[in-house]
């Protein structure tokens, strides 16, 4: 019996050392200090957000996410899901960083392509979607 639990012991010490048993990933919103512009996009009409205040505010919601899901993200666009957002960010060091904003089921998410989804606050995600009113 002690050699059973052993090398049960030892496959979950391998398991937990070499990563297998599920992804994790990580987002790094960028600081709105970083942040030269965004543009907002939902069903092909985009709205530009460049004034410092309104930066920080979508920053600032993006910046709240929750945990990771345990959905991962395997596609370039989110499925099954509602009222998605595209957020672009132009950094002033002319890259980008982009994400979806999106609802499905009555629950709020912020997903980047093939790094992951994360669950948001229904206020983080409102906040986002009022810039598109």
């Amino acid at each position: 019996m002690r050699k059973v639990s052993a090398i049960i012991l030892s496959i979950s010490l391998f398991a937990a050392l070499t990563g297998c048993g599920g992804n994790t990933y990580t987002i790094s919103v960028p600081d709105a200090s970083q942040v030269a512009a965004i543009e907002l996009t939902e069903s092909g009409r985009s709205v530009a957000v460049n004034d410092e205040m309104g930066i920080n505010i979508i920053v600032n919601a993006l910046r709240n996410v929750n945990s990771q899901t345990k959905n991962e993200s395997i596609q370039d666009y989110p499925v099954n899901a509602e009222d998605i957002i595209y957020v672009d960010m132009t950094l002033k060091d002319e890259s980008h960083f982009s994400v979806f904003v999106y609802e499905r089921r009555d629950r709020y998410y912020m997903e980047q392509p093939y790094n992951g989804i994360y669950s948001m606050k229904e206020r983080d995600h409102d906040t986002v979607e009022d810039f598109m009113d």
